[in-house]
């Protein structure tokens, strides 16, 4: 390949002539492999994408920031046991971490496991 240039992100270029005389610039990676150039169709799909990804991104920082986003946490509880047993629901778990016992609500109350 007669006028290559190497570049230093290991790939190279080369230059070559064109029909109309023109000639143009062909790039290659560091295997020899031939890297296509974005085309403007592929750029406008890209920005377009990118725009839809920035919208998401603002939608879900105005969610988390104006305090409309709910959120319900459920399953354990950690406690000491010195402090009050909260209140739960069937199947969440009360862990009592300085005595390592456990207890499982059935509806009704905490129940020793």
């Amino acid at each position: 390949m007669a006028n290559m240039l190497k570049l230093a992100l290991g790939g190279f270029t080369e230059w070559q002539g064109t029909p109309d005389g023109a000639g143009k610039v062909v790039l290659y990676d560091e295997n020899g492999n031939p890297v296509e150039v974005a085309t403007e169709a592929t750029l406008a799909a890209l920005q377009s994408e990118l725009a839809l990804i920035k919208g998401e991104l603002a939608a879900i920082k105005a969610n988390q920031t104006s305090g409309d986003q709910k959120v319900q946490l459920s399953g354990t509880f950690v406690r000491l046991s010195t402090e009050p047993r909260p209140s739960g629901s069937e199947g969440d778990t009360l862990l009592l971490y300085d005595t390592k016992q456990v207890f499982i609500h059935d509806g009704t109350d905490w129940r020793e496991w």
